[in-house]
């Protein structure tokens, strides 16, 4: 049980990481001076959720050879000091282009989360019992929202 809870708390950064902009980015961007006027504020607004998934797809496939080299629990440990640091990071940026690659490269490319949440359910659940323990894992994430 402390296992499913701890891959709760990490899906549940993870959606924090993702979604979270959802509801502020066209204000973060007019704010931050990206654009001159919410309604230009589409297309970067877009680019900011746009750019971690980019980073995700690009990597799953080496996340997931990694994973077999040193181990899941390393690969889920290194993912989640990335998504740590790029939403410290994130915070921090104040150019428009330094977001989007702390975007792409910390919170998308250097987090293997996907790659690694189906290997961990069934090191957790075994066969038989995989799908609920990723149903626990995945109903703990918009908590956070």
């Amino acid at each position: 049980k402390l296992a499913i809870a701890s891959l709760g708390l990490c899906n549940a950064a993870h959606f924090f990481s993702l979604c979270s902009i959802f509801s502020y980015a066209a204000f973060l961007c007019v704010d931050a001076g990206w654009v001159e006027h919410i309604d230009e504020a589409g297309f970067t607004a877009g680019l900011l959720p746009t750019m971690v998934m980019l980073g995700r797809i690009s990597t799953s496939w080496p996340w997931g050879l990694l994973s077999d080299r040193i181990g899941r629990v390393a690969c889920l440990q290194l993912s989640m000091s990335a998504v740590a640091l790029g939403n410290i990071a994130f915070g921090l940026s104040t150019s428009r282009w330094l977001a989007l690659t702390v975007r792409f490269t910390l919170l998308g490319a250097c987090n293997g989360w996907i790659a690694l949440i189906g290997p961990l359910a069934q090191d957790i659940g075994g066969s038989n019992r995989q799908s609920e323990v990723l149903t626990l894992v995945f109903a703990s994430g918009p908590v956070v929202q």
